[in-house]
């Protein structure tokens, strides 16, 4: 395989044999599956291992501790009214970014493919994407299903590209992470590569609102996180703010 699969995980052991499944053939074929527990209180660890992954253990190592200084700062800055403050000290924040990065330089290959636990490959051209890459293409884009209906049909549906080298591209963003560099990007239609999400509904999501404000108050230039910070802020009826 001219490529590795790289996940990061806490808590996913409902989701991982799914995910783990639609590769069945990727491991048949000697693929690599690398898989970064950062902290899971069940057994997931062991249920990657099970299945054929290579697994890393790290724990907190990627947590961001917030103090009292940094919860004031911020809180003065983008609180108005009555609006409840976003942190506090002693919180603590997951950095993706920095995670992803990690799992990622342990791979064996540079060209990585670093789906989320709740998805699984509908379509996978190991050939095709073999040959890709030979070829000289270093981000691979192709269709992404967001969510479904009742029946499993799409309802949301986008172009994807979480399948890049780790040379040319890095993460970045504490939370709402991208990739960030130049590469050789090439577009896969739906006959080579598609990959589904499954939303975890168990998954703890509330860090999200004080992630999305750590990026913006170290990164206030950057459009993205406005917009992603602001939109959070009016999904939780903070207005004022």
């Amino acid at each position: 395989m001219k490529f590795s699969v790289v996940l990061i995980a806490r808590n996913e052991s409902k989701t991982v044999p799914r995910l783990i499944n639609s590769l069945s053939e990727f491991l048949t074929r000697g693929g690599e599956i690398i898989l970064l527990d950062t902290g899971s209180t069940d057994n997931t660890a062991q249920v990657a291992r099970d299945l054929g992954c290579k697994v890393h253990e790290v724990g907190d190592k990627f947590r961001i501790k917030i103090d009292a200084k940094l919860a004031r700062d911020i809180n003065k800055k983008y609180i108005a009214g009555k609006d409840e403050p976003i942190m506090k000290k002693g919180d603590s924040l997951f950095d993706y970014a920095s995670a992803r990065n990690y799992a990622a330089a342990l791979a064996t290959n540079d060209m990585v493919a670093m789906p989320d636990c709740d998805e699984i490959y509908t379509k996978l051209d190991l050939d095709k994407i073999n040959k890709i890459i030979e070829d000289g293409a270093q981000q691979l884009e192709y269709q992404f299903v967001f969510s479904h209906d009742a029946e499993g049909k799409p309802v949301i549906q986008f172009l994807h590209c979480k399948f890049y080298n780790r040379i040319a591209m890095k993460w970045v963003g504490v939370i709402h992470e991208i990739l960030s560099g130049e590469a050789r990007r090439q577009y896969l239609d739906e006959s080579i590569i598609k990959l589904e999400h499954y939303q975890n509904v168990e998954t703890n999501r509330n860090g999200y609102l004080t992630g999305l404000a750590l990026d913006f108050f170290n990164n206030p230039d950057n459009d993205r996180n406005a917009h992603y910070f602001g939109r959070e802020l009016m999904y939780r009826n903070r207005f004022q703010s």
